[in-house]
Formats: C-alpha cells, structure tokens, sequence
C-alpha cells in the first residue's frame, strides 16, 4: 500500500509540474519579443543609414535656404598665418592672416582686422595701413587679410608679439575676435671673441703675434671681419682682415703688427665686423701690455734665462751643493794650515827672544 501511494503521489508532483510550464502565452507577444530580438540589429542598421542620409539633406538644406533662428550669430576665427620675407632686425616682411566665417547660416559683415605690437620691435611699412577691411564673408568662406611689416634695427628680442582685433557684425550683431602671433625674430651676426693673445715681448723693429679665436654665434653669415690694434703701433694703428665666418663657426687667426718706441708700452685691440644685411658692428676694447727691447738685448736676456732654467734641474743643483762643500773644506784647510802655521813663527820668534 505504501509504495502504491507513493506512486500515486509522484504522479499527481508530475501533473501539477506539467501544468504549471504549461501556462497558455499570448502568441502575439511572444511573437513581438522574438521580433525584437532578431530584428533589432536589422533595424538598428537601416536606421543608421537613414539618419545619415537625413543628416546630410539637413546640413545642405540649412547651408542653402534655412531661416536664421533669433539670437545665432556667426563667428569668425584665425584660420592660420604665414609670413613672407626675412625677420631680422632692420628688414621688412609681410605677414597673411587668413580668416573664416565659421557659421553655416549667417554672413559676417563689415570685417575689420586691426593689428598692433604691444611689445614694440615691430611696425607698419611706410604708406601701409594696421587696419584692413572686408565686407562680406558667406557661411563658410575664408579671405586673407595682408599686412607689410618691419622689424625695428634695435631689436633684440628672439620673438616678436603681434595681436589683431576683428571687429565684425552678424545678424545685426557686433562681435569681436582676438588673436595673437609670435613670429621668430631672426637675430643678425654676433662675432663672440672667445681668445685673445698678444706676445708679452717684442724686440724693436720686428713684428708682435696677435693670436685669436672667435665664433659666429648669431644666425647670419658674417663678413668683412677686422681686428684693429691702436696704441704704440707704427703709424699708429694696423688693421688685420680675416675670412668671412658663417653662422655657428669657430675660426682660429694669427696677425703681425709691428710695434715702436722703447720698454714697456701699451696696445689696444677690437674688432669689427659687418653681417649680410651690411649692417656693422664693433666689440668692446682689450688692452695689452708689450714690453719692446732693443736689438740683441732679447737674446741676451733669452741666454741668461736659458742658462738659468739649464741649472735649476736637481742635478745640476746637486753638483753645485757638493762642490760649494768642497770649496768651504778647501778654504777651511787653507784657513787651518795658515794658522798653524803663523802659531809656528811666533813660537820660534820667542824662543829666538829668550836665547839672546
């Protein structure tokens, strides 16, 4: 009986677990749900596609005939600038700023771009204007505004700072755009005098060596370099032409000049020195002193000098020391002998003395 109920009770666990999967679904719903499903990527596919499509219909639609919407205007920007010409002190350039109307619905009227240089080093080109005008730019276009420049001779600095102004108006608004520029000042020439060196003795009619090494240390070629030497020199200045030295070189030169008068005397020596543009410059003074001997009086002090410097070595000078001791025994000896032998005839005078 027990396992019949059993049975029986597995069966009825059996039914009502069929009946309870077995709920009757809606077969519409279930129908969408498998749609969405399957179908979701399809959809989502085409309906990209349709957006682009409508998306670029609309921005041609907007760009061509759309109606301006209250409160939009446009806005006009610094696209770029490029600049034509050399900018080193002293020479002159045009600078091409081009400009665009960023909108896509209004125009920007009656565009003025007004450049000025704060820092200074710059300016407008004689008979040139800092203010250059445009009427109309349509959604989109661009134009270019050209300005001619200089650079000011007393420049010294390595960028220059340029700022323009662009007042405009758009949808009966007035707007304004700033923008900044720093070109790169291209410095000239810059002859650096790394070493100088003057002979400190010279004999009377003959030539002093001048040795020098200098660099190039500006951007520009360098050309037409002088060392000059004033003071006690015959006719009472020499100049030295050297080679032309392009930017970033180092050279190394020697120079004669020839000196006169007597003893101790002073030169000075600087340099000048012109760059590609031809404009000139000049280094700051250095000052000798040259002894100038008379003739034959060099080599003599050279002999001596050469003779001292042969017995200053330690043998030489251990020679001296030993025979500096032999010479004080020597004269020791000497000094002993002859006294011995003074004692000698005085004691033979007395004993002479006492006999008589």
């Amino acid at each position: 009986m027990r396992q019949i109920k059993k049975i029986i009770g597995g069966m009825l666990c059996c039914v009502l677990i069929t009946g309870l999967f077995s709920v009757p679904v809606d077969a519409s719903k279930k129908k969408a749900a498998t749609t969405d499903t399957e179908t979701t990527e399809t959809d989502t596919t085409k309906q990209d596609d349709k957006d682009k499509k409508e998306t670029s219909t609309t921005t041609t639609r907007v760009t061509s005939s759309a109606k301006p919407k209250d409160g939009e205007i446009s806005k006009v920007i610094v696209e770029s600038y490029e600049i034509e010409g050399d900018t080193s002190p002293g020479d002159e350039f045009t600078i091409k700023v081009t400009i665009q109307n960023t909108s896509s619905q209004f125009d920007a009227k009656d565009i003025v771009g007004f450049m000025y240089f704060p820092n200074g080093g710059l300016y407008i080109q004689n008979g040139e204007a800092n203010e250059k005008f445009c009427a109309v730019l349509a959604p989109g276009e661009t134009t270019v505004l050209e300005y001619k420049l200089g650079v000011a001779e007393t420049c010294l600095d390595d960028t220059a700072l340029i700022e323009l102004d662009i007042d405009y108006f758009s949808n009966n608004n007035a707007n304004v755009t700033n923008a900044n520029f720093t070109p790169a000042i291209v410095q000239s020439g810059d002859l650096s005098i790394d070493l100088l060196s003057v002979a400190k003795s010279v004999e009377n009619g003959t030539k002093l060596l001048v040795s020098t090494r200098y660099e190039n240390k500006g951007e520009k070629d360098i050309k037409k370099v002088i060392m000059h030497v004033t003071g006690s020199v015959k006719g009472g200045k020499a100049d030295i032409k050297f080679d032309e030295i392009d930017a970033g070189k180092v050279q190394t030169k020697e120079g004669f000049v020839e000196l006169e008068g007597s003893g101790m005397q002073q030169i000075k020596v600087y340099f000048t020195y012109e760059d590609s543009k031809g404009n000139h410059y000049k280094t700051k003074e250095q000052t000798f002193k040259v002894e100038i001997t008379q003739k034959g009086v060099k080599e003599s002090k050279s002999r001596i000098k050469k003779f001292i410097d042969e017995i200053s070595n330690p043998f030489c000078l251990t020679m001296i020391a030993a025979a500096v001791v032999c010479l004080v025994i020597v004269l020791l000896f000497v000094l002993d002998k002859s006294h011995k032998s003074k004692l000698s005839k005085r004691k033979k005078r007395r004993k002479e003395d006492r006999d008589e």
